[in-house]
């Protein structure tokens, strides 16, 4: 071959290349223009979750707002029976102990006699068994 067919060929070549070249930057530009509409669209999603995020958080401080006000009313209503009711245990436990007191001299006597009682039995049933 000579070369001017060598030149020749090889020019044949690059513009088959240079043709598929071009075919990739077309379909380069298709797929940015794509990426380019991706992203506006990305873009109105962010800003539509960015403002059901704000709802969202007025909502929660609005509820829990109305739940505090809420529970207050409750406790109101609950905190005059709850202090009565302490008021009643105290007295009733005041009480119980001021009618204890006399009793509790008799406690000591009592426990021995019973502890007397119980070894008493504990030697009557040790014999008894010994015997069979």
């Amino acid at each position: 071959m000579k070369v001017n067919e060598l030149k020749t060929a090889m020019e044949a070549r690059f513009s088959q290349t240079d043709g598929r070249l071009d075919g990739l930057d077309a379909r380069f530009d298709r797929v940015d223009a794509r990426l380019g509409q991706v992203e506006v669209r990305l873009d109105r999603v962010e800003v539509r979750l960015e403002d059901i995020g704000a709802r969202l958080e007025t909502r929660i401080r609005e509820e829990g707002v109305e739940t505090r006000r809420h529970i207050d009313r409750v406790s109101g209503h609950i905190a005059s029976p709850l202090s009565a009711l302490i008021d009643i245990v105290a007295a009733s436990t005041a009480e119980a102990e001021r009618r204890l007191r006399p009793i509790e001299s008799e406690r000591t006597p009592l426990l021995s006699a019973m502890s007397e009682h119980e070894l008493r039995l504990l030697v009557l049933e040790g014999t008894r068994r010994s015997d069979r």
